[in-house]
């Protein structure tokens, strides 16, 4: 199990996110954004489980932590953000920020770190 959380790793992901969102490509900047909330949400569960294998990928470690929380936790709607499907034209709805959502997501886990 992983002792620090993997801030270096998850910050390049936001910042690969931000670059295809910069360049328009906005279905890997999407990706890019859930991959590095779902790595910070990863960590926060293999600290508090001990049975969370490591190799939890990081969208399934979002979906996993959610069902850990309260049905009026604050974190909720952002993680149901995070784990939106596009439509059939690969698109999620223009009031969507996912990159705003896994921001959200990430600055909890850092500040409920320290």
């Amino acid at each position: 199990m992983e002792n620090n959380f993997p801030l270096d790793e998850i910050m390049n992901d936001l910042d690969l996110a931000k670059r295809f969102q910069d360049q328009g490509e906005f279905g890997k900047s999407r990706v890019c954004a859930r991959k590095a909330a779902g790595k910070a949400a990863r960590f926060k569960l293999t600290q508090s489980f001990s049975d969370i294998p490591d190799a939890l990928d990081p969208f399934s470690a979002l979906r996993l932590y959610q069902d850990t929380l309260r049905d009026d936790d604050p974190l909720i709607p952002h993680l149901i953000i995070l784990q939106m499907r596009v439509d059939k034209d690969f698109n999620l709805p223009d009031e969507i920020n996912v990159m705003l959502s896994a921001k959200f997501v990430i600055n909890h886990f850092i500040t409920e770190g320290s």
